[in-house]
């Protein structure tokens, strides 16, 4: 006759002492009751108490992006007089989904964004709000004569934080660096210095 087993598991705590806190005297333990026609036997394994829960690691994190996107027409330009509030504006969403903005300029044609990410964000879905809502609040305001959108994709660079400083210089002194490069040159740089591979027909339409 074949013979079967049967397993029980039952969370076993001692009696409770009387005293501070009634704490138990030891851990719970996880009791597992093997029966089979032969024999019945029982094992005691230990379970996780609070205080093992509290000596778990934490998660340490730490990711800088710096994000470029574009605006999608000509008549989408941003004007000077709406730098700021659009750029205020940014910083609150990025800030909802419990990221910090480290550095942020709009330019006429394009944006850049540097920001810490938390872990539980991805950069498209962070992107993605930015781009949604921002373009929402343009178009509300009626910042901008014709309809606001932002075109489609973006650049996302990733530093140490040992290179926050330059990189935020590098940010605020995008009136400077466009007086010399295109938006377009600037964007390829990036590119090739990240040594990403692309496709020219997939990337921004320029605006020149």
């Amino acid at each position: 006759m074949e013979t079967r087993s049967v397993y029980v598991f039952i969370a076993v705590c001692d009696s409770a002492r009387k005293g501070r806190n009634d704490v138990p005297r030891r851990a719970p333990r996880l009791a597992v009751l093997h029966l089979d026609i032969s024999s019945i036997y029982i094992t005691f394994v230990p379970l996780l108490t609070k205080m093992d829960y509290l000596k778990m690691a934490n998660t340490y994190f730490q990711c800088y992006v710096h994000l470029v996107f574009a605006v999608k027409h000509r008549e989408c330009l941003i004007h000077e007089s709406n730098r700021e509030k659009m750029q205020k504006y940014i910083c609150g969403i990025v800030n909802q989904d419990k990221c910090k903005v480290i550095c942020i300029y709009c330019n006429p044609d394009h944006t850049h964004i540097l920001v810490g990410i938390r872990p539980s964000i991805s950069i498209s879905d962070l992107v993605r709000d930015i781009k949604s809502v921002s373009s929402k609040f343009i178009n509300e305001q009626k910042l901008m004569r014709f309809h606001f959108n932002w075109q489609d994709g973006y650049g996302a660079f990733t530093y140490s934080h040992s290179q926050i400083t330059s990189v935020s210089n590098y940010i605020k002194k995008q009136p400077e660096h466009h007086k010399k490069k295109t938006f377009r040159e600037e964007y390829l740089d990036f590119l090739e210095k990240f040594e990403i591979e692309y496709d020219e027909h997939y990337l921004f339409e320029w605006i020149d």
